[in-house]
């Protein structure tokens, strides 16, 4: 069934790749085109072969592949283009092309996989061999201290990655398990953090709420402390979670940037640090940091980058000398739908078990 798609996949990640990487945009042309195709295509397979069963976990896949993709980005795991070029490819491969049943509903999640771990390896090693041994160091040092408080985290939360991965996934797979619970963690520690700041709930940490939580499950289910390997799962997982993951982003938050002038800021961009503009016009005395202030507001970008509007705004702060700098850094990005393209192939090729087949050879 793969072949009456594989033209229009071969398309899709040529051109959008192509335009990823000259011009920084994916746009949405080719992304309708794409979903248009694969709802013409599957309503003739499905006139042509009558199987309900695959129509059905067509729908639900593409309905989980929206909601996956629209709860990443707006966290701001990756941009509104990267996320709808996931949906278009969720759509194109069909669920028949995967080999395996452990994700029944969902099988793009293995598009997901085959995409995230092989760049995030290749990420982790970049990282390694490009920066010096004092800042992986740090960055190792740095990430070590957090795992006693991600750990406590994963004790607070475990049950419910288990409860998702129970209802909707019902896989045994390490790796699988791993890309689980760091999703569950990433999205509820996010919503927490959110909901702290929303609140203007200063002396409260979300370390607190994790630590309540933990209480109140004890409370109710004792038995956590006898269950042996739901607890080497979650230490396993907070350990893999503090040294893999957090080590590459703090090698790569201080790494991967470099400062540029206001006037050389490009649509895109996204800064490495904070925005900020003086309070008053201090035109003829120094100035110091109790002058300055951050202003969220001058940003309205997350995963995109600056938009225009933003670069509008900061420039005009700056001819009218608002600023109090006259350069940034800003970080070093890569083009996301080669990436994502590769993951589809990987896909396609390895029936969608690419995550094994890499275990197996370890």
């Amino acid at each position: 069934m793969i072949e009456y798609f594989l033209p229009a996949i071969i398309a899709l990640g040529i051109i959008t790749s192509y335009e990823d990487i000259k011009l920084g945009k994916i746009r949405n042309r080719w992304i309708i085109a794409a979903l248009v195709f694969s709802v013409a295509m599957n309503i003739i397979l499905f006139l042509k072969t009558g199987e309900l069963y695959w129509a059905a976990i067509l729908a639900i896949n593409f309905l989980i592949s929206v909601l996956l993709s629209f709860a990443l980005w707006s966290f701001g795991f990756w941009s509104a283009g990267d996320a709808k070029l996931f949906i278009a490819y969720s759509a194109l491969i069909p669920a028949a092309a995967y080999s395996r049943s452990d994700f029944d509903f969902f099988p793009s999640f293995y598009l997901f996989l085959n995409t995230i771990v092989p760049y995030f390896i290749f990420l982790l090693a970049k990282s390694i061999f490009s920066s010096p041994r004092k800042r992986i160091k740090k960055a190792f040092f740095s990430a070590a201290k957090s795992f006693p408080l991600l750990f406590l985290s994963f004790l607070a939360i475990g049950w419910l990655a288990d409860l998702v991965n129970s209802h909707f996934f019902r896989t045994r797979n390490l790796v699988e398990i791993f890309v689980i619970y760091a999703l569950v963690y990433f999205v509820t520690d996010l919503v927490l953090t959110g909901l702290v700041k929303k609140f203007k709930l200063k002396k409260i940490k979300t370390w607190h709420i994790y630590a309540m939580i933990f209480i109140a499950r004890i409370v109710i289910s004792p038995e956590i402390f006898t269950d042996y390997s739901a607890l080497a799962t979650m230490l396993l997982s907070s350990l893999a979670y503090a040294l893999i993951i957090r080590t590459t982003r703090n090698i790569c938050t201080s790494g991967l940037a470099r400062r540029v002038k206001i006037k050389d800021l490009r649509t895109g961009d996204i800064p490495a640090e904070g925005i900020f503009r003086l309070k008053k016009n201090y035109a003829k005395r120094a100035v110091s940091e109790k002058d300055f202030i951050f202003n969220k507001s001058l940003l309205s970008m997350e995963a995109e980058g600056l938009t225009n509007e933003d670069l509008a705004r900061i420039r005009a702060l700056a001819k009218r000398k608002k600023l109090g700098f006259r350069t940034i850094s800003v970080y070093e990005t890569v083009p996301f739908a080669p990436i994502i393209f590769f993951g589809a192939l990987l896909t396609i090729i390895s029936n969608g078990i690419f995550i094994n087949l890499v275990i197996y050879f370890i």
